[in-house]
């Protein structure tokens, strides 16, 4: 067996939790306390609070498809799909911290505050958060998360202070869902 075991699955095809190395364990830490450096005190703390938490994300999604040989394909995949996969739809969705922060993210689109891709894609995600199925929550709100990923990364979204009204929730799931990966993985 290698430094990251071997893949584990139970009968219900849900992973079970990996090993993680020493170094890739200094490195998660590193990324988590990254994130604290940002207070939230000024618009580009916002971002780059976003961007250290997703960074985090990306690289556990990546470690989880690769070590539990999820076979997800495209980033997207595996940005919305995995967290789901490893912790299971309905850990993520009975979770307070998320709950409260998806619908933060909900109601800005609802009213249109804030568009995400169009008004069809939106209010498909919308439909999704309103739903009581665990695995159709989750998807809706890990695909916004993504999508607001993306449009902040290749600079779609303005550097403006109302920026801080969408940014602040999606930090608050990214976080929590790193925390909740990374507890799954040292368990």
């Amino acid at each position: 067996m290698d430094d990251w075991g071997k893949r584990r699955l139970n009968s219900r095809m849900e992973t079970l939790p990996i090993t993680i190395p020493k170094d890739t364990s200094v490195f998660i830490q590193r990324w988590k306390n990254k994130g604290k450096c940002y207070a939230l005190n000024c618009l580009e703390h916002y971002f780059d609070r976003f961007f250290t938490a997703f960074v985090l994300y990306n690289f556990l999604y990546e470690e989880i498809c690769s070590n539990c040989k999820l076979e997800l394909d495209k980033d997207c995949e595996k940005a919305t799909k995995a967290a789901k996969k490893f912790l299971g739809a309905s850990a993520i969705f009975a979770d307070a911290t998320i709950c409260q922060n998806a619908k933060k993210i909900q109601t800005l689109i609802r009213s249109k505050t804030f568009y995400i891709r169009n008004d069809v894609w939106d209010g498909e995600r919308i439909k999704k958060l309103d739903s009581a199925d665990p695995e159709q929550w989750v998807i809706g709100l890990l695909e916004i998360v993504y999508r607001i990923r993306c449009n902040t990364f290749h600079g779609q979204k303005s550097f403006d202070d109302g920026q801080r009204e969408i940014l602040g929730p999606c930090i608050a799931v990214v976080e929590r869902l790193n925390d909740m990966l990374i507890e799954k993985m040292h368990s």
